[in-house]
């Protein structure tokens, strides 16, 4: 299943999310390392929302897809209500995924 392309968008913390993961992530990473306490040289790499896919977001199968994730006990949908939360963000940092909303993120500018 692809992800639900957005294209870019024009106001609010879906634009600035955006605008930092595609234009700017040393900073975001510099800030989300620091809050996240990451080990010096770990990286975060951001699955969406980017450029080249529309600033797609992704849900249910293709948001584990996207992250690389196998359910190996029990598939998604015999514990997961279809069409669930739809992550603005993603990324994954090492082998753990990394993924918070944009209210989390956007404290980090603020301080």
């Amino acid at each position: 299943m692809p992800g639900f392309k957005q294209g870019p968008a024009s106001r609010g913390s879906k634009k600035w999310l955006q605008v930092f993961v595609n234009e700017h992530q040393e900073l975001l990473h510099r800030h989300l390392a620091t809050s996240l306490k990451l080990p010096d040289g770990d990286t975060i790499r951001w699955l969406s929302p980017l450029k080249d896919d529309d600033f797609a977001e992704y849900r249910d199968q293709a948001f584990l897809d996207r992250l690389g994730i196998a359910l190996d006990l029990a598939p998604l949908k015999e514990f997961w209500p279809r069409g669930g939360h739809q992550a603005n963000g993603m990324a994954s940092q090492g082998r753990a995924p990394v993924r918070s909303s944009w209210s989390r993120r956007s404290r980090i500018f603020q301080r």
